[in-house]
């Protein structure tokens, strides 16, 4: 999901495989809730996601950065832990309220 979130916007990371990946997760045993709340952590890496987030080109022209110098970082220190975040809500690792 995090690896098709990355050139999509999360619409369109949604609409291309958030059925598919609800459904996997569902029948691995996850909560459905926790599922779709995972789904969403997931698709939100998009905003900055290299290479094709609008934001890390005009940031770095603002900043006269070169974005190529960016995308590791970004990685690293975003994508990654948003992944393992999402990985953790799935697993009920972190608390989500449920409702009831």
């Amino acid at each position: 999901m995090v690896v098709v979130a990355g050139p999509l916007s999360s619409t369109a990371t949604l609409s291309a495989v958030g059925q598919v990946a609800l459904f996997s997760m569902v029948a691995a045993g996850i909560d459905p809730l926790l599922a779709v709340v995972a789904i969403l952590v997931f698709a939100s890496t998009e905003g900055a996601s290299p290479p094709a987030s609008g934001s890390i080109f005009v940031a770095s022209g603002l900043t006269e950065a070169q974005p190529e110098k960016t995308f590791i970082p970004l990685v690293i220190y975003y994508v990654v832990p948003i992944f393992i975040l999402g990985v953790l809500i799935a697993l009920s690792i972190v608390p989500v309220p449920l409702g009831g």
